[in-house]
């Protein structure tokens, strides 16, 4: 065929979907009471410009992020903390403020969603909470690598069974005997091994590149463990026992820092439920991702378990940011009702565990899906924004926005087009999860500067 007639035939496609669009009613036609057909106007198509600027839609996985990308121009902040009292944290800041002088490690710990993977946004609030009231390392890790955070890495030998809360048909469950991270390891082999290495990048604050301090978070259901901590370079070697029975914990406490050291334990049918990785007395702040979930894996988790486990860990902060995957699937305020009653159960069920733990919520951020060619909020976000903060309140915890902070209603598309976030419209690129980092920063910032104010001797 000519290329002539091929032109003309791409010509006459195009004039007849021009024509459709004009003469297409704007509210779409209704064929049967459960389908309705739209025709996008000329005026909402999607420019070439935006396709290429946008590029194909982005899974919920690592490659959508893993790409830092320099932000353009910076983004308005827009919210602030908003608690059940005025004086809602300050037991929290009491803690942290005492706790550099008393040589405690108190923690936050960071639940969320993959949008928290990579130490995303956690890195920052460590970074201020560290350089305002002690202490350094990357804080809590798996005993076995999951997901890579770029400020600690580790290898395992041994064999082990992987057991989560959460994560797709494959995953082996347990009978609640999770721990805190949601997920869990227990030994299968008669011996063990772990390796930690503090990260290098001089990019990462200095405070995380090396610590003091290592503890082992367990539960033996045989035989009594021995474990052993080996910092070469320190000539170093620490063998302890532990227990039989209930949650327990093996510390080694450094008198010199290190970047590496190794642990060895003996010891199969032990549940290994994270090592912290901490430097001198202040705060460690524990980032803990759950891809995929929506914050409603708390109470898989044997509640006595978790309790004594807080506990262990002297436990001040918990975050749960969650909420954006469930935003496709609100339609109506019925499923949002329903959403928000679960995460209340979540809340209540945490608040049992760790009754001297204040909690904040942090709402999911603006979301878009494509609606009439152009991208756009889900209708319905700003009614389940609203619901998941009246929700926390009402259970006497704390709520922070993402969605308020970005913007609002459809900014995501700004941030995109920004750089700080991906082309699935969902996750934020490394440059915009450290500007969310930021603001959730001030946040906190603007809460402690009150709590001086009225609390002079610090």
């Amino acid at each position: 065929m000519k290329g002539s007639k091929i032109l003309l035939f791409i010509a006459s496609i195009l004039l007849a979907l021009l024509t459709v669009s004009f003469i297409f009613p704007s509210n779409g036609i209704s064929v049967t009471p459960s389908t309705h057909i739209n025709f996008p106007k000329l005026r909402d198509l999607t420019t070439i410009e935006e396709i290429i600027e946008n590029g194909a839609n982005c899974t919920d996985t690592l490659d959508s992020y893993t790409n830092p990308c320099e932000a353009t121009e910076q983004i308005i902040y827009d919210g602030g903390l908003i608690l059940p009292q005025p004086n809602y944290l300050d037991a929290a800041w009491e803690t942290m403020a005492t706790a550099k002088e008393a040589k405690r490690t108190v923690r936050i710990l960071h639940y969320g969603d993959s949008q928290i993977e990579l130490d995303r946004i956690s890195s920052k609030l460590r970074q201020y909470m560290q350089h305002q009231f002690g202490g350094g390392g990357p804080g809590l890790i798996p005993y076995r690598k999951i997901i890579p955070t770029p400020v600690v890495s580790t290898s395992t030998d041994g064999v082990f069974t992987h057991y989560s809360s959460f994560g797709d048909s494959t995953v082996v469950r347990s009978r609640g005997n999770y721990g805190p991270m949601m997920q869990c390891f227990m030994q299968k082999s008669p011996t063990s091994s772990l390796i930690i290495r503090a990260t290098s990048d001089t990019k990462q604050d200095s405070l995380v590149r090396n610590f003091s301090s290592v503890s082992l978070l367990y539960k033996s259901t045989a035989n009594p463990i021995k474990a052993t901590l080996s910092v070469r370079k320190l000539n170093y070697r620490n063998a302890q026992k532990g227990t039989i029975g209930d949650v327990a914990k093996i510390q080694w406490q450094l008198d010199t820092s290190t970047d590496r050291a190794r642990i060895d334990l003996t010891g199969q049918e032990t549940f290994l439920y994270g090592v912290m990785v901490d430097k001198d007395g202040g705060v460690a702040v524990d980032n803990i991702p759950m891809r995929g979930c929506s914050g409603q894996q708390f109470t898989l988790v044997n509640q006595q378990l978790l309790h004594d486990a807080y506990q262990q860990m002297d436990v001040s902060l918990i975050l749960l940011q969650f909420g954006g995957n469930s935003v496709p699937y609100l339609k109506s305020e019925k499923s949002i009702s329903t959403y928000c009653r679960s995460l209340a159960k979540q809340i209540r069920y945490i608040k049992q565990a760790a009754p001297h733990s204040c909690i904040v919520f942090i709402g999911p951020s603006d979301i878009s899906k494509r609606i009439n060619g152009r991208m756009a909020s889900y209708p319905m976000l700003p009614t389940i924004i609203d619901s998941l903060k009246n929700m926390a309140l009402d259970e006497g915890a704390g709520y922070w926005s993402i969605y308020h902070a970005m913007g609002g209603e459809n900014s995501m598309s700004d941030w995109v087009k920004k750089g700080l976030a991906g082309s699935d419209h969902i996750h934020f690129s490394q440059a915009g999860a450290d500007v969310m980092g930021d603001h959730l920063v001030q946040a906190f910032d603007e809460d402690y500067k009150r709590f001086l104010k009225h609390n002079t001797r610090h």
